[in-house]
């Protein structure tokens, strides 16, 4: 089964690339990447990019991601997604739900969805 990642990797790839967008940790990082003359600004979690192209690298983002959780959508049962995420997000082994929750975000399922899934997968684990 794939994850959301793996929809949207390539086209976020290439939109980093186009709008000359990179990741730096450190100043080091950023002095080896940037681009005399050019005016840049942090996006957070260590994305760079031109200042110019900002919001187009946050609009565009938010395009690719929409995307992707349309196909996913489109591959994947609502349930089978759910169970994807909580396992994932280790949900079965800590009881909190919170990570899997910020993860499904965007998918459209209530919270009382996800809930239900964990409980009926959790009680059949416990079964077995």
């Amino acid at each position: 089964m794939k994850y959301l990642n793996e929809y949207t990797e390539d086209k976020q790839t290439e939109l980093l690339d186009r709008l000359g967008a990179f990741f730096a940790f450190s100043q080091k990082q950023f002095h080896e990447q940037r681009k005399d003359g050019e005016k840049y600004t942090s996006l957070g979690s260590g994305t760079i990019v031109p200042a110019r192209n900002a919001k187009a690298l946050i609009d565009g983002m938010g395009k690719i991601v929409a995307e992707g959780i349309k196909e996913d959508k489109s591959d994947h049962t609502p349930e089978q997604i759910i169970k994807r995420e909580l396992a994932n997000h280790e949900c079965f082994y800590t009881g909190d739900l919170t990570s899997a929750l910020d993860a499904l975000d965007g998918y459209g399922f209530s919270k009382d969805k996800i809930r239900a899934v964990f409980n009926k997968e959790y009680a059949h684990a416990v079964e077995n």
